[in-house]
């Protein structure tokens, strides 16, 4: 129960932007796990401390949280925590400059996602998997999954996920020199 108020005011922190709050009380969370032995628990703390440490940047703690909490997901965990984990572990590896193997890890969540049919997710990770693809030069790649993702869901999905994705189209549209492209979605999608 301990590890759990810990955990969850950690979360509370985080949403305000008292990261440093959040560490302290993700770390005490995990100190509690660590005494009872709860797996899942251990994961959850681990998940928590690795994408916030992705969010400061220390891209390697971060690396090494979401490793480690994936020792602690056993097949009777739920799915989800492993998704969280691969899509967390891509970005973060990502931002580290490791684009090939962000991608390894961001395709295996979107496995995920499809075999749970979370579209919500999804939506959000392919738009990360396009940035990473922009970013590459995979400009192909990028289009294929923009322009034949999941776009019945937009209308459905938050303003902040069309948002985003909105906005690697606009990116796309830039890497392939397409002003007029940009230039639209910018004034029709973005505005």
């Amino acid at each position: 129960l301990k590890a759990d108020c810990f955990n969850n005011r950690g979360v509370n922190y985080e949403i305000m932007g008292l990261l440093d709050s959040a560490y302290v009380n993700y770390t005490r969370s995990f100190a509690y796990e660590q005494q009872f032995g709860d797996s899942l628990g251990l994961a959850q703390s681990m998940i928590n401390l690795g994408i916030l440490a992705g969010k400061l940047g220390f891209y390697s703690e971060s690396v090494e949280c979401l490793r480690n909490a994936m020792e602690f997901l056993d097949p009777h965990s739920p799915i989800i925590y492993m998704a969280l984990v691969q899509q967390n572990l891509g970005l973060t590896l990502h931002w580290q400059g490791e684009p090939s193997e962000a991608l390894e890890n961001l395709y295996q969540a979107r496995e995920i996602y499809l075999e749970i049919a979370d579209s919500q997710r999804l939506y959000q990770l392919e738009t990360d998997i396009v940035n990473v693809l922009i970013e590459t030069g995979q400009l192909d790649k990028a289009s294929q999954i923009l322009n034949n993702g999941y776009k019945g869901y937009e209308n459905k999905l938050n303003l902040r996920s069309t948002l985003l994705r909105n906005m690697s189209r606009m990116n796309l549209a830039m890497k392939e020199s397409n002003f007029t492209k940009a230039k639209l979605i910018w004034e029709n999608r973005l505005l």
